[in-house]
């Protein structure tokens, strides 16, 4: 902590550095996060919304590839 200003050359700051509240609530959010088995949790909700977007992503271009060929098919038509 010497290293930090006003004692030394580097100067850290942020708007919930050192505040005593916020350690303590990412403390507890840490502690909670161990006590369920938060990261496993986490990491399946990851997957989960990962599957999703997937899939919206290819239905989206599912449509655009359908509505590209339909305007083709209007602008080709006589």
């Amino acid at each position: 902590m010497d290293q930090l200003s006003p004692d030394g050359p580097v100067y850290q700051a942020g708007t919930l550095s050192g505040n005593p509240l916020a350690m303590a609530a990412g403390l507890a959010q840490l502690r909670e996060l161990e006590r369920i088995n938060g990261w496993k949790l986490l990491e399946e909700l990851g997957a989960q919304f990962e599957k999703v977007a997937r899939d919206a992503i290819s239905k989206a271009r599912s449509t655009l590839r359908f509505i590209e060929l339909a305007q083709c098919f209007v602008y080709s038509s006589p």
